[in-house]
Formats: C-alpha cells, sequence, structure tokens
C-alpha cells in the first residue's frame, strides 16, 4: 500500500466539493500482503477482504448511503459519513477482526489466510466527487488514520485523539485504550491509542512493535506545562463561575496557557530584563477582567491556537486533564506536579 497520503486525496481533488462532512475513518490494511503470496493467492485475499467488508457493514445496519469505500490495493479506507453512534467505527473495526479470524480458522491454505491492522479516526473532512463521478473524502482525519494505522501490527486497533477523547468517559470503553506518543514525518508528534480489551476475536493487544524497546512512558512536565497545572488549579473555582456558553473552557485555558508562558519568561528572566507579556489585558488586570478580552476573540482564533498548544505543549499528558478543552486538571496531574515541581505546587496551596 503506499505509505503517502496521495491514494487517498488526489483523486478527490478532481470533483466539486459535496461539503464538509463528520466522518468516521476506518483504514485498513493487509499485513505482509505479497509476501509468500502467488498473484492468483493475492486476488483470493483482496476478493475475501471485499466479503468480510460488506458483511461486517451489513450486519451493523450501516445505510449503504452513508459509506463510502476507497480500496487502496491491499487495503481500504472505510469513510462513514454523518452517521449516528460514537462507536460505530469501532464495533466496525471489532467486526471486520471477527470475521478476519473466521475465515482464517476454516482456510485451509495458509497464502489465502491473512491478517489486518486497522487504524480509526473522526473529523470533519470533505465529501467530494472524483473524476469517475465516485463519491471520494479528502482531509486530515481520513489521511490521519492511515498514519494512526501505519503504526499498528496484525490484529490491532489503533486510534486517534479525537476518538479516544469521545469514548474513554463511556462505562463501555473505561480503560479500554493504552496510550503511545507517535512520531511522523518531519519530527511531528501525535498520539496514537491502542484498544485493548481481552477476549475478542482477532484482536491483539500486545504492545506495538513501533513502541517497543521505547520508553513508553510519559516524560516530565515542562516548566510551561508545570505552570499551567498550578494556575488551572488555582482558578478553578473562578472558571466555573463563570456563565456557560459553549466556548468558555476554550477561552479560560488560552488565558490560562498565555498567563504560564508569562509565569517562566518571569522565573527566566535575567536581572535586568523585562519578560515579555503574551496574555491580553492591562498589567494589573484581575483574572475575571482579562477572562472577559479572552471569550470575546473570534472563536476560530480561539480553536486554531489551542489546536496548536495542545499539539506541542500538552500531547503526551492529555490523560491528567477532566476535559478536552484541558481546563480542568485530575488530582493525578497535581501528584505528578507535586514530585517533579514542588516549589510550584506549594506557591498555590497542593
Amino acid at each position: 500500500m503506499p505509505k503517502s497520503d496521495k491514494a487517498v486525496d488526489s483523486a478527490s481533488l478532481q470533483g466539486p466539493s459535496q461539503g464538509p462532512s463528520r466522518v468516521q475513518s476506518v483504514f485498513i490494511d493487509i499485513v505482509g500482503f505479497t509476501k509468500d503470496r502467488s498473484v492468483e493467492a493475492q486476488s483470493d485475499v483482496v476478493a475475501t477482504l471485499n466479503r468480510v467488508v460488506t458483511e461486517s457493514v451489513v450486519s451493523l445496519q450501516i445505510d449503504p448511503n452513508d459509506v463510502i469505500f476507497l480500496p487502496t490495493g491491499d487495503g481500504m479506507a472505510i469513510a462513514l459519513v454523518d452517521v449516528k453512534g460514537l462507536d460505530l467505527h469501532l464495533r466496525l473495526a471489532l467486526e471486520l477482526l471477527r470475521l478476519t479470524s473466521a475465515h482464517n480458522n476454516t482456510e485451509k491454505d495458509e497464502s489465502r489466510r491473512f491478517d489486518l491492522r486497522i487504524g480509526i479516526n473522526e473529523n470533519i473532512d470533505n465529501v467530494l466527487t472524483d473524476i469517475n463521478g465516485r463519491r471520494n473524502v479528502a482531509g486530515d482525519g481520513i489521511s490521519m488514520a492511515q498514519r494512526i494505522m501505519d503504526q499498528g501490527d496484525a490484529g490491532q486497533i489503533l486510534v486517534g485523539s479525537t476518538v479516544f477523547e469521545t469514548l474513554r468517559h463511556r462505562e463501555k470503553y473505561l480503560k479500554a485504550f493504552r496510550g503511545y506518543v507517535a512520531k511522523a514525518k518531519h519530527e511531528r508528534q501525535f498520539s496514537v491509542y491502542q484498544f485493548i480489551s481481552e477476549g475478542i476475536d482477532g484482536l491483539q493487544t500486545t504492545v506495538p512493535t513501533a513502541f517497543k524497546n521505547k520508553d513508553v512512558g510519559e516524560p516530565k512536565f515542562s516548566p510551561i506545562v508545570a505552570s499551567f497545572i498550578a494556575l488551572a488549579h488555582f482558578y478553578r473555582a473562578a472558571i466555573l463561575k463563570f456563565p456557560k456558553r459553549p466556548i468558555r473552557n476554550d477561552a479560560a485555558t488560552l488565558l490560562l496557557f498565555h498567563l504560564a508562558q508569562d509565569a517562566v519568561a518571569e522565573s527566566e528572566a535575567g536581572e535586568h530584563e523585562t519578560a515579555r507579556k503574551r496574555a491580553l489585558g492591562p498589567e494589573k488586570a484581575s483574572f475575571e477582567d482579562r477572562y472577559a478580552i479572552y471569550v470575546e476573540l473570534p472563536t476560530i482564533v480561539i480553536l486554531d491556537l489551542l489546536k496548536f498548544v495542545k499539539q506541542s505543549y500538552f500531547l503526551p499528558y492529555l490523560h491528567h486533564f477532566e476535559v478536552s478543552e484541558c481546563t480542568f486538571v485530575k488530582v493525578s496531574a497535581l501528584n505528578k506536579l507535586k514530585s517533579e515541581y514542588p516549589h510550584i505546587a506549594k506557591s498555590v496551596n497542593i
């Protein structure tokens, strides 16, 4: 299978857009497709994969109008468009593994048995019409699903941070994921979470090869993250008193981050240096007055900045926050702060 994203994106750019849609992407790949397989065996394996995919979609009663199949030669991207169900992509992945396992248990010819690795992601992507008049999908969501899948081994299901954040608080999926930090091109980091529930046919829960013999434990808080944790704890009550509105947590998080940057800059400034302030508002402004400024910023500006902040600063520590906006911290974050930066913890009475 091509290792670049061009397999998905190039055809999509040929036709007119049908508009952005919520897409649950399930990217599957046949592991070792050409190894020790004749051309005839490869054709039979692809035919079996197509049957497994079709039967899985029918089994889950997915409307044919809600699914787009994008073959990649030795795999497939399955796009579920604006479907109901928070975990439909994961349930589809499990059904694919179950049916593949059932096939392998009855197939006597080893060259016609096969294993899948699966990457799952969710995003607002564009549904397009390609040059052949067929529906296609383009966007970061489906492209990232392929990168996520590339980190896995046979029988493994890996999901992106959006999927993880949606499912991790659901009773069915509590403690069902194990997290890693992966690296893509240009040293870009991204979070990957492995589905590790036991007793599921075809599912492998061992640590992916990509992360074996590596320190997968989280690193020490950076000074900015440590200051952010302390400030989030200190101002928690104040934030909860702000009127509830869609952008409340996001605006508060961005303010906390800028205050954390200012705190670190001030602590690192030389005797004759003046630290550059990033938090908006007069120097003596209260937290509440600054928040009033941030909450009036354009929503798209806040969200774009927070996306950068999360990717650049908080990626290894997302499990220490109560909400995806990183506004409220868990006890685990406070304990880690006390262990690594006792002087900062003490300054806010932790």
